[in-house]
């Protein structure tokens, strides 16, 4: 059977508030507001352009950290080595960061940059210009579902959205322009639209799951924003709904497209991108399709 369950224990979260008494990797996550912190089950990445510089958990009564090897390659390092004849590099001393210290955060993001593309860093912006979105990244279990695709179809956005007679969780899918997931010609469908019903069904399947998932989600973001002193914010919808307001949700559950990086041309009616957008939009007619250009400083509404 499958199953979503995402949230930080009470054990959890006092271990992180000791954490952030001290100086160290929590403390300057906790300091640095444009990274994004994506919680999972007793475990949370913390992501920089789509790119997890942390993956921490819980276990034993410690938080236990991890980063991939390949985001501690020190970019300050400028020393070049002979390659010799036979194919040795000669007298190679490590480039890697042995230790975290004052400084190795920005080292760690810069590193990561060479790995993450242009779509990652869309997302990225998006979600540094919409405070009440929750969550990234996000694994949907399908595994015992025949009718979906993929047993484990990822979406890129979870957010609270304020109604009038509530707050609502919805969910956004977020594509580069260039991604050919978009295109499909004659009378076929996009890839992404498939993606996209396979969202819904499973979304469906989990809806009680889900939604008391991102209630304690919520309150997890909330006192982490209280650890950090301010530097980190949470939206009204946010704190709503960790202070006990109700969450909505389908079914079926609201799921948006957001389309960036094209320019004008490309929109226009006779551009290169007008008739995939146009088709887009009738394929998806219950769910909005949002274009727009440049990624930084998008807003996501429904």
């Amino acid at each position: 059977m499958g199953e979503f369950n995402k949230g930080l224990s009470d054990n959890f979260m006092a271990a992180l508030a000791e954490l952030a008494k001290q100086p160290g990797w929590w403390k300057d996550v906790l300091d640095d507001a444009s990274l994004i912190i994506g919680i999972r089950n007793e475990k949370f990445d913390v992501y920089w352009n789509g790119q997890s510089l942390f993956n921490a958990k819980f276990e034993g009564g410690r938080v236990i950290v991890n980063t991939h090897v390949k985001y501690l390659l020190d970019p300050d390092r400028s020393d070049r080595v002979i390659l010799n004849e036979d194919g040795i590099f000669h007298e190679v001393s490590t480039p890697m960061l042995a230790t975290y210290a004052s400084g190795t955060l920005n080292k760690l993001k810069r590193a990561a940059d060479l790995f993450s593309g242009m779509e990652k860093q869309g997302v990225h912006a998006i979600v540094q210009a919409n405070e009440n979105i929750v969550d990234v990244e996000i694994c949907l279990d399908a595994s015992d579902l025949p009718d979906v695709e993929r047993n484990q179809p990822r979406i890129d956005i979870a957010m609270f959205e304020q109604r009038p007679e509530g707050v609502e969780l919805v969910f956004w899918e977020a594509k580069l322009f260039a991604n050919k997931e978009l295109r499909a010609n004659g009378s076929s469908q996009a890839k992404v639209v498939g993606q996209i019903n396979d969202y819904k069904k499973v979304l469906k399947a989990r809806q009680s799951d889900v939604k008391s998932s991102y209630r304690r989600v919520a309150k997890n973001l909330v006192t982490i924003a209280e650890m950090s002193g301010g530097v980190r914010r949470v939206g009204p919808a946010i704190r709503a709904v960790a202070d006990g307001g109700e969450l909505k949700m389908g079914p079926p559950a609201n799921v948006g497209l957001v389309i960036f990086g094209f320019d004008a041309d490309q929109k226009a009616e006779g551009g290169i991108g007008h008739r995939h957008f146009e088709k887009l939009k009738n394929e998806l007619a219950e769910n909005p399709v949002r274009l727009r250009g440049d990624a930084d400083g998008l807003k996501l509404h429904f």
